[in-house]
């Protein structure tokens, strides 16, 4: 696993030429292809998926590869996971998408190749959180524009609050000329 995390690729090589088990998890279910996508190693994560590596597996918490690349902005791996059929929808344990993790930490590409592969804008945690009230907080207009233009709504209500709500009391004056647009 250190080879993967690292992005030693001959190493990571000559282990899948001698049969390693390359979907053997940690105690806390992280596996060689969640290490590589963590660290962006995208030349990893080509051989781990070539070689069958599972791309759906999910930690304790149910973060996946595809989950990790998203929060860490690793555009290139993201890519390279949705090309091997990663689910795009899975959700942690706690109700975290993909899509929610990008678009808080502003991930503006990952965000679009999100959308791209059909991932659910509107879906919601158990407090009612969406990825757009998630980039709207943090004022990423960036990644609202992404979202509203993809049919994000920005009706839903959490915890007393819309979208546009929170914008407001966070100071972030275009987020909310955007969302009155919508």
């Amino acid at each position: 696993m250190a080879a993967s995390f690292n992005g030693h690729t001959d190493v990571v090589q000559t282990l899948i030429e001698a049969k390693a088990q390359i979907n053997t998890q940690e105690e806390d279910g992280r596996t060689a292809l969640h290490l590589a996508a963590q660290k962006g190693k995208v030349d990893v994560v080509r051989l781990l998926t070539e070689a069958q590596a599972l791309v759906n597996i999910q930690t304790e918490d149910g973060m996946t590869p595809l989950y990790i690349a998203s929060e860490e902005g690793h555009g290139a791996v993201v890519n390279l996971l949705l090309q091997q059929h990663a689910d795009v929808n899975i959700c942690k344990k706690n109700g975290w998408t993909p899509l929610m993790t990008a678009s808080l930490n502003g991930h503006t590409d990952v965000v679009q190749a999100l959308i791209e592969a059909k991932a659910q804008i509107n879906t919601q945690k158990e407090d009612g959180r969406t990825a757009l009230h998630m980039a709207v907080k943090k004022g990423k207009v960036d990644v609202v524009r992404l979202l509203t233009e993809a049919q994000a709504l920005a009706n839903i209500w959490t915890k007393g609050d819309r979208p546009i709500d929170i914008a407001r009391s966070n100071g972030h004056s275009e987020i909310v000329e955007i969302l009155q647009r919508m």
